[in-house]
């Protein structure tokens, strides 16, 4: 037998402390023994409740288990078919060749899912080879492959290709756990026999028992256990904070404020216990970056022991590590960043400073590709600006397209001289074959996973001592322009970005588009002597918040038109403002725009257990006729009243929304003729309240026993209605 591991010691570790989710569980196990007659689990539920610890439970009950599995992080692999299989492929292979030998799989986090053979491959034809591959590999499989994806709303894109192509050709013995925070797409209903083989769970917070329980397994001391739960209760995240807190720090009995905003609430209890101020700038500075690194985190801190706070860094129990780092969950990031940022905006303002300042020497210091990743982290330092955040959310998700820089082929060539006459016409398409025969080191290409153009960015270089420009009325106007409004002297260079464009979207929004864009920002940065730029662009009212935020300004006398597309251009002096303070300048307006309080609606929706669901419902309608003390109701943050309320809706108007809610429901009931009693008894007793039960009894002429029995059929029927509403 094998010497145990420290990956073994850690699994252990998870699996004393793993609590609940038992039909969940008790459903795995029949399925993986094929005593269960869905094959597919999807399981969605907002941010902090459990999912990633639930998944990774499951992928170890089925390695003990012995069953082939396959775990998939979809925050690092591509949504692209050939990439997901890849994935697979990895994983069901390293199965195949340890199941006789003892030994147990990858833990399935990947760091690649999107390998390439170099060059504009036949993608369609890839994607065939690696299905076959991962069929072939599971068909020599000597048990049923468990196949578990986490995060799945990062690659959702693929849930058609999934539910029609990919999950039809699995073994009848194959399970498959999906797990993310939306709900499943419309395609399973509509594709047939779905609804016989797709089991769906939305997952709640922990019930009473089951946190006694995980407290238990974490060691909170037993006079705490009440306090915790009602303040959380019985969000994961939370007791799994205040878990923490206890560890680094154990505290006599627990005794908090009641307060709605348990995850702020803890978070700071536990930044004030953390062992030094390095720890807490280590902590705050990770909310505010993609994703920490050592060396990053040592640049920030200016310190010899970086080392050390980033081992404890790593150890925290809502810190996650990815491929490039680590990071902090989504609720923990949202709440730490935004606290820091109301509460100590010049702290806020010099970690910020701190970790552009990183950013930028690796900027003069790395190759393109590095260049590239290093500003995609720019982009998330300022993905709080209004104008900004789409840009940055066209990157989230969906597969990146492949950058081809110089040694192109003629297929690439004639790809790109094809996409600038559909998009633009014959004319542009001539022109852009004459420029690039002229200039070819200026152009840069980005093709899909079939080999196709779908991107095009073409940098025009004009010097101080170039002639006129024939044949271009375009380049004609900016490089007069040039020589009257803005001269540039011998060895300065101007660009003007003569040829950008996306296929989908034209110059229109999209992840290639947004690729592009940081393209440019890597030219205005690393070009010698770049004296102007200049960015044509269609719509220029609509581009124009997003371009003078990046203090790129309209030129109006430069505006033409092609057929019928109107366009403005935009430039820059870098001899006025340098690309350095360009970034400070950058820097500094995204600090000064003040962050939006709206965060995603499952990360503002507290996910209540059933049991936490209905004793909250039992409190409202005792507390109705008084509003009140509705106030501190959990289900004023349930789905089914977060969800129908304005984003900036106040406590007053969730209040009201509660109580309309109710009397809604209780309404409906009287759609069931059985049921009029019932609710004749709940609306006498609640809505209009005519005191005790025994005086309501006698309102609606009924003996005190039939009208306990009606009340208590219509508080049932009435929660049972509103859970449905609640989970959707």
């Amino acid at each position: 037998m094998s010497p145990k591991t420290l990956h073994d010691k850690l699994r252990e570790l998870a699996t004393d402390t793993f609590v609940g989710r038992d039909e969940i569980r008790e459903w795995f196990r029949d399925a993986c023994e094929g005593k269960s007659r869905s094959s597919v689990l999807y399981v969605h539920g907002p941010g902090g409740v459990g999912k990633t610890t639930l998944i990774r439970h499951l992928a170890d009950v089925a390695r003990d288990a012995g069953s082939p599995c396959c775990l998939v992080d979809g925050r690092v692999v591509p949504a692209e078919p050939e990439s997901f299989l890849s994935v697979l492929n990895r994983q069901f292979s390293t199965n195949r060749e340890h199941q006789n030998a003892g030994t147990h799989a990858s833990d399935g986090h990947e760091t690649d899912g999107h390998e390439t053979d170099g060059h504009a491959s036949d993608g369609h034809a890839a994607e065939r080879r690696a299905a076959e591959t991962v069929f072939a590999a599971l068909a020599q499989l000597d048990a049923a492959p468990i196949i578990l994806v986490d995060t799945f709303e990062e690659i959702q894109a693929l849930e058609p290709w999934i539910v029609r192509e990919f999950a039809p050709r699995l073994p009848e013995t194959a399970v498959v756990v999906l797990v993310g925070r939306k709900r499943p797409g419309k395609v399973w209903k509509t594709e047939p026999g779905w609804d016989q083989l797709l089991r769906v769970e939305a997952l709640r917070n922990f019930s009473r028992a089951d946190s006694v329980a995980y407290l238990n397994a974490m060691g909170v001391p037993a006079d705490s256990h009440d306090e915790i739960i009602r303040f959380s209760r019985g969000h994961p995240l939370a007791l799994s904070l205040f878990a923490e807190i206890h560890r680094q720090r154990p505290e006599p009995a627990f005794r908090p404020n009641h307060d709605p905003d348990i995850i702020r609430i803890l978070l700071d209890r536990f930044i004030q216990k953390v062992p030094s101020q390095a720890h807490r700038a280590a902590l705050e500075s990770c909310a505010i970056v993609r994703t920490m690194t050592e060396d990053l985190l040592g640049a920030i801190l200016d310190a010899d022991e970086s080392r050390e706070v980033f081992d404890w860094l790593r150890d925290l129990s809502f810190i996650e590590s990815g491929p490039d780092g680590v990071y902090p969950h989504d609720l923990a990031r949202t709440v730490i960043a935004s606290d820091l940022k109301w509460r100590n905006a010049a702290w806020y303002r010099q970690l910020h400073d701190r970790a552009r300042g990183f950013y930028t020497s690796r900027l003069h210091s790395s190759d393109a590709d590095t260049q590239e990743s290093v500003l995609f982290d720019y982009i998330y330092l300022h993905r709080d600006s209004a104008v900004v955040r789409p840009f940055f959310e066209s990157l989230v998700g969906g597969s990146p397209a492949r950058a081809l820089r110089g040694r192109f082929r003629k297929s690439d060539i004639d790809g790109a001289i094809e996409l600038v006459h559909e998009l633009e016409g014959v004319q542009s398409a001539e022109l852009f074959r004459g420029w690039f025969e002229q200039q070819p080191d200026r152009l840069m290409l980005y093709e899909d996973r079939d080999g196709r153009v779908i991107g095009l960015l073409f940098a025009l270089g004009l010097e101080a001592d170039d002639a006129d420009v024939p044949d271009d009325e375009i380049t004609q106007h900016v490089a007069s322009y040039l020589r009257e409004s803005a001269p540039i002297v011998s060895g300065e260079r101007a660009t003007l970005f003569r040829f950008w464009m996306a296929r989908e979207t034209y110059h229109g929004l999209s992840r290639t588009q947004t690729q592009l864009f940081v393209e440019m920002v890597r030219h205005y940065l690393v070009t010698p002597s770049l004296a102007y730029s200049f960015l044509p662009v269609e719509n220029p009212d609509y581009w124009a918040p997003i371009l003078e935020y990046a203090d790129l300004h309209r030129v109006p006398q430069l505006d033409y038109t092609i057929g019928d597309r109107a366009y403005g251009v935009f430039g820059h002096d870098w001899r006025t403002t340098p690309p350095d303070a360009w970034l400070d300048l950058l820097g500094n307006r995204e600090l000064g725009v003040t962050k939006s309080e709206s965060t995603e609606t499952a990360d503002s929706i507290t996910a209540l257990s059933k049991e936490d669901f209905l004793d909250a419902l039992d409190d409202a309608l005792k507390n109705y006729a008084q509003p009140w003390k509705l106030v501190e109701n959990p289900l004023l943050a349930s789905s089914f009243v977060a969800s129908a309320a304005p984003a900036d809706a106040g406590l007053e108007e969730r209040v009201t929304l509660l109580q309309e809610r109710i009397v809604s429901a209780v309404d409906e009931l009287a759609a069931n003729p059985k049921l009029e009693k019932a609710r004749r008894a709940v609306t006498r007793m609640y809505i209009k309240p005519a005191g005790s039960q025994e005086m309501a009894a006698e309102v609606l002429d009924m003996p005190f026993s039939t009208f306990r029995r009606h009340l208590k059929k219509g508080v049932t029927e009435l929660g049972e209605a509103l859970w449905l509403i609640e989970i959707g």
